[in-house]
């Protein structure tokens, strides 16, 4: 017999995947939601519980809103662990609505994850609570990769760090399509994870070579505006390719051509080194 619960939650990252394993676990009988003023302000951990009920397909459930304040010590928000409104990935919900919203927290620093990457592994048959663990595994390969591209390219060298990262990237966005289960998913993100890291990191080497010292500072200005853009533009528009077409196929698609493109403009970009 499930055992019968009701969750209170300030979602935050960690209570957002608190309640997508509360929905998906056939032991437990989510009875109510209930939230209070924590990570952020009553009125938006609310909304984002709320937001993550919606993408998630949770009904039948009532949900309250709770205290706006603690009852003794005074109000404090973490906005720098949980971003200035919370979940990155709950934040889409509210981005079709207030699509200012992402340009508005773009600047923060976990803005540009992949933030599809959770309704695309449930969209091809993975669990919620399996898809959920997504966004962790690519952090994990991300940590990977910045620390083992520093020891690859002392031994390989840092041009064919960065090919070996992007051949890594354009591999793990092609398996993604043939995910079949959790253990998939999460090493296809790890990989991706991985190889991003290592191309991001081996940039501030490369650089130098190309264009000497003096100009560092310009051209990864320049690479930092056009990452910007990218994660502002890239995310909304596999949102709305979702909304028309009602599948992830197009954006996901595209997306191990985007890598190469990328490639293959910095394989021009660099042919002609500084000397």
């Amino acid at each position: 017999m499930p055992r019968r619960i009701i969750l209170d939650c300030d979602p935050g990252h960690d209570d957002a995947i608190a309640l997508l394993l509360a929905h998906g676990n056939p032991d437990i009988e989510l009875v109510a939601v209930t939230t209070v003023a924590g990570n952020s302000s009553l009125e938006k951990v609310t909304r984002n519980a709320l937001s993550i009920a919606r993408i998630a397909g949770i009904t039948g459930v009532p949900f309250a809103a709770g205290s706006p304040r603690p009852l003794v010590r005074r109000t404090e928000y973490a906005p720098t662990i949980q971003t200035s409104t919370g979940p990155v990935t709950v934040e889409l919900y509210a981005q079709k609505h207030d699509p200012f919203m992402y340009f508005r927290d773009i600047n923060h620093p976990g803005s540009s994850r992949l933030q599809h990457i959770v309704p695309f592994a449930h969209d091809q048959g993975i669990s919620l609570a399996g898809a959920s663990l997504a966004l962790t595994a690519y952090g994990v390969g991300a940590v990977t990769g910045r620390v083992a591209s520093g020891v690859v390219s002392d031994r390989i060298g840092t041009f064919t760090t960065i090919r070996l990262g992007y051949v890594v990237q354009v591999t793990a966005l092609l398996a993604l399509f043939g995910l079949s289960s959790r253990p998939a998913l999460l090493g296809s993100l790890v990989a991706l994870g991985a190889g991003f890291a290592a191309v991001d990191t081996m940039l501030a080497k490369a650089v130098p070579d190309v264009f000497g010292t003096r100009a560092l500072g310009g051209i990864l200005g320049v690479l930092n505006l056009g990452w910007r853009c990218g994660a502002a533009l890239g995310p909304a528009a596999a949102g709305f390719l979702y909304d028309l077409t009602g599948s992830y196929t197009i954006p996901f698609g595209a997306a191990p051509f985007a890598v190469l493109a990328s490639w293959g403009l910095f394989a021009l970009g660099s042919s002609r080194r500084h000397t």
